[in-house]
C-alpha cells in the first residue's frame, strides 16, 4: 500500500466523530467551528529528512534543516486539541495532519478568504481533538 493510502486509511480508522459548532462574535461574525475527534493521533518520534518528505513545501518548521535530528511528537492526552497552524508544531502528528487534511484546511482558508473580500459574517474554523489517553 502506498503511503498515501495508509495515511488514508489510518484517518477513517482513528475518527470517532464530526461536530459542528456555531457561535456569534461580538463583531457580528457567525464562527463555524468544525472538530475532527480522533480517537489516536500518531506521536513519536520521526527522523527529520522523514518528515520533510511527507511535509514538504507544508512543513512549518522555522530552525535549519539538520537531517537525521529526531523530531519528538507531542502526547496529546485526553480531550486536547492540536492546534495545526502553530509554526513550531513539527512532528508526526503535523505530518499525519498535513497527509490527511491539508486539502481541507486549503477550503477552508479560500472559503473564508472569500467571505472577508465579500464582507460576508461568516468564518470557518477546523480543529483536530484527541479524545484518547
Amino acid at each position: 500500500m502506498s503511503s498515501t493510502s495508509v495515511f488514508h486509511w489510518v484517518k477513517h480508522l482513528s475518527v470517532d466523530k464530526l461536530t459542528i459548532e456555531h457561535r456569534e462574535s461580538e463583531e457580528g461574525i457567525t464562527n463555524i467551528q468544525f472538530t475532527v475527534h480522533h480517537n489516536y493521533l500518531p506521536s513519536g518520534n520521526i527522523l527529520t529528512e522523514v518528515l520533510e518528505d511527507k511535509c514538504g513545501t507544508y512543513c512549518k518548521k522555522k530552525d535549519g534543516n539538520e537531517k537525521n535530528f529526531i523530531v519528538t511528537g507531542k502526547n496529546l492526552g485526553i480531550g486536547s486539541c492540536y492546534n495545526y497552524f502553530e509554526p513550531t508544531n513539527c512532528d508526526i502528528t503535523c505530518a499525519f495532519i498535513n497527509e490527511s487534511y491539508r486539502s481541507f484546511f486549503e477550503e477552508i482558508i479560500f472559503i473564508n478568504k472569500y467571505f472577508s473580500e465579500r464582507k460576508i459574517p461568516v468564518q470557518f474554523d477546523l480543529n483536530m481533538k484527541s479524545e484518547c489517553g
